[in-house]
């Protein structure tokens, strides 16, 4: 979501898998805060991000429908079948 923060625009996600592409995508990377959820109620962490261009919204999409995010999704998906397999327990990444 974008918010002002001190008059300038700030990209605020919940999404470690969107984190690391937005920094490959060049946007500039602010820093962490914690936050309660307010669905859940559990702690959060938010990564911020400079957006004066207003482009993060557009970028979360382009991800979300990318091949790099399915390739993610399913490679969870078989770190789990093995986990399963196996009796194992993997953390997720």
């Amino acid at each position: 979501m974008l918010e002002i923060r001190n008059g300038k625009q700030v990209f605020v996600t919940d999404s470690l898998a969107l984190a690391p592409y937005l920094e490959l995508e060049g946007i500039k990377y602010l820093g962490t805060e914690a936050g309660e959820d307010s669905r859940t109620g559990q702690n959060k962490v938010y990564f911020l991000f400079s957006d004066p261009k207003g482009v993060c919204m557009e970028l979360q999409t382009a991800f979300f429908r990318s091949r790099d995010k399915s390739y993610k999704d399913l490679l969870n998906f078989y770190r789990g079948e093995v986990s399963r397999t196996l009796g194992l327990s993997y953390k997720r990444r």
